[in-house]
C-alpha cells in the first residue's frame, strides 16, 4: 500500500508555549515509526483555508466544480490530508540531509538523544508535530486526519509565565506578565474544549511535572495511546529537562 492509500495517523502535541511540547515531540520522534516535526505552522493554516476553498467550490450548487463531482466537505479535507502526509513522509530524506548540512555549517555536535532518524531501517511512517498553535485548530486538523491523535501537555501557569517572561534567554522576546498568563489561558482553554468535544480516545492529557519526575511512565502512556510499542530511545530523549 502506498502513502496515498494509507489513512494518515499523525500525532499532535498541543498545549501552551514553554510547556514541554518540543521535548515530548522529540521524545516520541525517536521512535522507529515516528518522524519528529518540532513546529510546522503551515498545516493548521491550510486546514482553515480549506474551509473557505470548499465554500467557494460549492457556492453555486451543481454549477460549482466540487458539487458537480459530488465531493463532500469530509472527502475534500481527507484527500488533502493524504497528500500532506505523503508530502511529509516522502521528503524525510531531504529533511535529514538539510539538518545534517546545518549542523556542519554551524559546527553543532548532534546529541545522540535527538535524531530525526536513528537507523536507516526505521520505517518512520508516522509523524509528530509539536506546534503549540495547533491547540486552536484541533477540529480542522481532525478533519484533515480523522485517525490523528492529540496529546495535551499541561504545565503550571506560573512556571510557563516565568519562562515566557525570560524568553530572551533562548532568543525570543520577553512577555509581560499579563501577556504570559493570557497566552497560557488562550491555548489551554482551546485544548480543554478539544478534550470535551472529542473525548479521551482522541485527546490525551498529561502533565509536565509528571514528564519531569517519571518520564518513562509518561512516554509509555503516550505510546500506548497512539498505538505504538515502547522504545527505549523515546525514554532517553524524554529525560532532558525542559526550561
Amino acid at each position: 500500500m502506498n502513502l496515498l492509500e494509507r489513512k494518515p495517523e499523525p500525532i499532535f502535541i498541543i498545549g501552551a508555549y514553554r510547556s514541554g511540547t518540543s521535548i515530548l515531540t522529540w521524545a516520541l520522534g525517536q521512535h522507529p515509526n515516528i518522524l519528529p516535526l518540532e513546529e510546522t505552522n503551515w498545516i493548521y493554516r491550510l486546514s482553515i483555508d480549506l474551509h473557505y476553498l470548499y465554500e467557494i467550490g460549492t457556492i453555486n450548487g451543481m454549477r460549482s466544480h466540487l458539487s458537480s463531482i459530488g465531493i463532500s466537505r469530509k472527502k475534500f479535507y481527507e484527500e488533502f490530508g493524504k497528500y500532506i502526509n505523503n508530502f511529509i513522509i516522502s521528503n524525510k530524506e531531504n529533511m535529514i540531509k538539510m539538518g545534517n548540512r546545518e549542523a556542519v555549517e554551524k559546527k553543532i555536535i548532534p546529541s545522540d538523544n535527538f535524531r530525526l532518524v536513528r537507523s536507516h531501517g526505521d520505517p518512520k511512517l508516522r509523524w509528530v508535530d509539536g506546534t503549540p498553535e495547533n491547540s486552536h485548530y484541533v477540529y480542522s486538523l481532525n478533519m484533515l486526519f480523522p485517525k490523528s491523535k492529540f496529546i495535551h501537555i499541561v504545565r503550571n501557569p506560573k512556571k510557563v509565565a516565568k519562562s515566557l517572561m525570560n524568553f530572551s534567554t533562548i532568543g525570543g522576546i520577553n512577555y509581560k506578565e499579563d501577556e504570559a498568563y493570557q497566552a497560557w489561558m488562550r491555548l489551554i482553554e482551546d485544548c480543554v474544549l478539544a478534550e470535551q468535544a472529542f473525548g479521551s480516545n482522541k485527546v490525551l492529557r498529561i502533565y509536565h511535572e509528571d514528564l519531569e519526575s517519571n518520564p518513562q511512565s509518561v512516554v509509555e502512556k503516550c505510546l500506548e495511546f497512539i498505538g505504538e510499542e515502547f522504545s527505549k530511545d523515546c525514554f532517553a530523549s524524554s529525560k532532558r529537562k525542559n526550561q
